[in-house]
């Protein structure tokens, strides 16, 4: 029994790696700005000790107008070190949190009803639609679950091994230097499950849980620091009404928290199909965040977590109290189901479904005739998993490569000039892309070749006495059209998005 799970979970990891790490470097197609700036950031400290704005290993870093958090930057230093500045060695950091996120899951899910749920609830996370989005791209939002996870299964333990609870809350404070909406999931969820412990205990052994908490407040001092100082708090100026008044905001509010609930988010149309929602890069359009036909198995799952909060199984309250409070990253940002801010979400609906499923597997098992009905459920994932991957690396690319999607083009835009650099005195990309000055330096890295004569510019820098390449999309052109129609040009090299339309032209004048 015990050599057949380690092959069974041994199986579901290597699933859950191959569809995360299948053709990485091309799906998503191009590379965003953000994903870039994480790994040149950790290069710049690798080689130099310092970061791009030259501070000595900080704690926040500097990036674009705000403030990036420490953790997805850090974590992407060994991988720089084994794979060199490169759009692979990025992303892969984020397949290595996704995978030893269905790690996690299987052992939370071992805690809370068995290997059989473990095994469930780590194979749902595999395959999820979801989680596969959130890993496959260099960013913060797949380092976060892993986090989260790895402390709430700490907590699980720490009820047979109490010196696991300051090591949990230690975890937990790491992650809130993991992603921004971890400022809100994780102290409220703490706050939770200090009561829970208390009880659970019979307020006994409160020692333990004033050490954890000391640890988390410690380990918190300088993000409060960053908030109190303001220069953390510039993300969520940037993206909220600050006039708004408190009435209006909580009567926006509470509808968009119900949302996250909903069968459109969660199973059928997903993050793009919500009003309001256009930036192509969040999700693949036309199903939702999680296989329709796990349906069936959440509404199940809730049932039976009721059941069991209420009898022998109490630990579920504490996926319960996720899963409440999980929509609060989209609600309060007044952005609705986000298939980043709201990412935590994923971990409790995984585990609700894995317990319905796991228990609806124990009760047939023994019916052959029942059988039948383990085989459309098979055979349902199958084709929701194969739609799934259809639209990711065949449709998706078609409309999210522009500049609302993924900004294709910055990389072979970059290279052809890197290549020409010789036959020209200057070269100037337009930068058509958010923070487009990180964009230059990471791939001159990526290529091993330098380009002194690269630069980010406008047409402004038109000199007519000497020979300039200019790079920029045909709209852009467009508009420069009345400004240099009486200088001679010549488009030398067109560049395609996977849709078949121009992206970028290189313009020799």
């Amino acid at each position: 029994m015990e050599s057949r799970k380690y092959l069974i979970i041994s199986c579901i990891l290597f699933l859950a790696f191959f569809l995360r790490i299948y053709r990485i470097t091309a799906a998503p197609v191009g590379f965003f700005t953000d994903e870039a700036a994480l790994g040149y950031n950790a290069y710049k400290l690798l080689t130099t000790g310092k970061d791009d704005h030259g501070k000595s290993w900080p704690l926040f870093f500097q990036s674009f107008g705000e403030y990036r958090i420490p953790i997805p930057i850090y974590s992407n230093i060994p991988s720089v070190v084994l794979f060199g500045l490169s759009e692979f060695s990025v992303r892969f950091t984020t397949v290595v949190y996704g995978v030893a996120t269905v790690f996690m899951l299987y052992l939370i899910g071992k805690k809370l009803g068995g290997v059989g749920l473990g095994l469930c609830a780590a194979l749902l996370l595999a395959v999820s639609p979801w989680h596969i989005h959130i890993s496959r791209w260099g960013s913060e939002y797949a380092s976060f679950p892993f986090f989260f996870s790895l402390g709430l299964y700490l907590f699980l333990k720490s009820f047979k091994n109490r010196k696991m609870l300051p090591v949990s809350y230690l975890v937990f404070g790491l992650g809130l230097y993991t992603y921004y909406p971890a400022w809100f999931i994780i102290p409220v969820f703490l706050g939770f499950a200090s009561l829970y412990w208390l009880v659970k205990e019979r307020f006994h052994h409160k020692k333990n849980l004033l050490l954890a908490i000391v640890l988390f407040l410690l380990i918190s001092l300088p993000l409060l620091k960053g908030l109190k100082d303001g220069y953390l708090l510039t993300r969520w100026n940037n993206i909220q009404d600050s006039k708004m008044a408190i009435s209006e905001r909580v009567k926006k509010t509470l509808p968009l928290y119900f949302d996250h609930f909903g069968v459109n988010f969660l199973f059928l149309t997903g993050d793009l199909g919500y009003p309001g929602h256009f930036v192509t890069r969040q999700f693949v359009r036309g199903m939702g965040v999680f296989y329709l036909v796990q349906l069936p198995f959440f509404v199940g799952g809730i049932l039976l977590m009721i059941y069991a909060i209420f009898t022998k199984r109490k630990e579920w309250l504490l996926i319960t109290i996720v899963l409440l409070i999980y929509p609060f990253s989209g609600a309060l940002t007044l952005d609705g189901p986000s298939t980043t801010r709201s990412v935590i979400g994923v971990i409790p609906i995984t585990l609700i479904s894995a317990l319905a499923l796991c228990r609806f597997y124990k009760t047939i098992y023994r019916y052959i005739l029942l059988w039948l009905l383990v085989g459309l459920i098979i055979a349902g994932y199958f084709v929701n998993i194969r739609s799934y991957l259809f639209n990711y690396y065949i449709e998706y690319p078609k409309y999210s490569a522009d500049f609302w999607g993924w900004q294709s083009g910055q990389k072979e835009t970059i290279n052809y000039m890197i290549s020409v650099e010789d036959k020209y005195d200057e070269l100037f990309s337009a930068g058509e892309a958010n923070g487009p000055d990180v964009l230059i330096p990471f791939y001159t890295l990526d290529n091993k070749r330098g380009c002194n004569k690269c630069a980010l510019g406008s047409i402004d820098k038109l000199d007519k006495s000497k020979k300039q390449l200019f790079v920029a999309s045909p709209g852009m052109f467009d508009d420069w059209f009345t400004r240099i129609q009486s200088h001679p040009s010549k488009i030398v090299k067109e560049f395609y998005y996977p849709s078949g339309a121009v992206s970028f032209q290189a313009v020799e004048y």
